[in-house]
C-alpha cells in the first residue's frame, strides 16, 4: 500500500455479503471519501493495520465533487 492508502475490510457474512440498503459496492471508488461511524483501528491476521467494518450502516460514501460543494457551502 502507498502512504496515502488505507486498508478496510468489510465483514458482512452475516448479511450475505450484501451492504444494501445502505450502499452498494459500486459506491466504493478510488479517490472518493468514506466516513466511518465510531472508527476503531484493527490489526488483521497478516499484520496490516486498518479498519474492520462489521455493518454497512457504519459507512457513508461521498465523492470529491459532492465533498467540495459541501465544503464550499460550509465556508459561506
Amino acid at each position: 500500500m502507498q502512504e496515502n492508502e488505507l486498508h478496510i475490510e468489510f465483514y458482512f457474512d452475516h448479511l450475505g455479503d450484501n451492504p444494501a440498503p445502505y450502499w452498494s459496492y459500486s459506491d466504493v471508488k478510488p479517490g472518493g471519501y468514506l466516513f466511518l461511524h465510531n472508527p476503531l483501528l484493527h490489526v488483521f491476521r497478516d499484520g496490516v493495520v486498518g479498519f474492520r467494518v462489521n455493518h454497512p450502516k457504519e459507512i457513508k460514501f461521498v465523492n470529491k465533487k459532492t465533498l467540495s460543494a459541501l465544503m464550499k457551502d460550509h465556508q459561506n
